[in-house]
């Protein structure tokens, strides 16, 4: 087998075998000097929160090395920083284009695992469904291709990515306030540069999806209260933003009132 090169520390990365959520085992690179982990596409969703944390206590021994490359070990991609539903704003994974693996620096996969299954208990508890695998999963397709258009042209898929990571870079994350009436609700968020902003609302998804004005001057300080909602119902919404340079949507939020 050729080896294979940690992005991170440039230190060579060993075959670990761990057993996967629901049957068999799966083999993932490990980097034993800086404690980074890197996964096929798709093998990081059947690896489990103990798994994880098992990966986690393997040996590390800091070696002197250069740089790394910061390309995807398997195919040498250049990795870009993966943002999604699924995935904490405060969680570190690097995603390949090309072959879709996933690397992820040292402590990283446990704090992904641990949100993973924070939320996933949620849903359960509350018996609240979940409105897409990609809440809790990272997708395995990059690419999408529109029925009767064709393929998305690379160009597309690059803008398309700058974009989302230019909407994690204005917008904060927004606060929800429920009224206390039970039937409303108050959203606030803060942008970091001056944006016209609306709500994109879906009162019972897919259904009811209404587009409501925040701010129609930009400003980087938004507010926008909901009314006539149903306590206990579950609510999505996503933020667009309009700045100077380009509008921008953000990952969709869900809450219940």
């Amino acid at each position: 087998m050729a080896t294979i090169l940690c992005p991170n520390c440039n230190s060579v990365l060993h075959s670990k075998q761990i057993h996967t959520v629901a049957a068999g085992s799966i083999e993932v690179d490990v980097c034993e000097s800086c404690g980074g982990v890197f996964f096929d596409a798709g093998e990081i969703n059947r690896i489990s929160e103990a798994a994880a944390e098992k990966l986690g206590q393997v040996q590390h021994v800091p070696l002197r090395t250069k740089k790394g490359s910061g390309n995807c070990p398997r195919c040498g991609a250049s990795l870009s920083r993966y943002w999604g539903e699924s995935v904490p704003n405060d969680v570190y994974i690097l995603r390949c284009p090309e072959c879709r693996g996933t690397f992820l620096p040292s402590k990283e996969l446990m704090k992904f695992k641990r949100a993973q299954e924070a939320k996933i208990d949620y849903f359960r508890t509350w018996k609240i469904p979940l409105h897409s695998l990609s809440a809790v999963l990272i997708p395995l397709a990059l690419f999408v291709v529109l029925t009767g258009v064709g393929f998305i042209t690379v160009s597309q898929v690059q803008k398309t990515k700058q974009l989302e990571t230019r909407a994690h870079e204005v917008l904060r994350a927004p606060l929800l306030i429920r009224g206390t009436d039970g039937q409303s609700a108050t959203i606030f968020f803060t942008t970091t540069e001056p944006a016209k902003s609306k709500l994109i609302f879906y009162y019972q998804k897919p259904f009811g999806k209404t587009e409501l004005a925040v701010s129609e001057t930009p400003q980087t300080s938004h507010q926008i209260e909901l009314e006539g909602l149903t306590a206990g119902s579950t609510y999505q919404y996503q933020i667009e933003l309009i700045t100077a340079e380009d509008t921008l949507i953000s990952s969709e939020y869900t809450f219940v009132l």
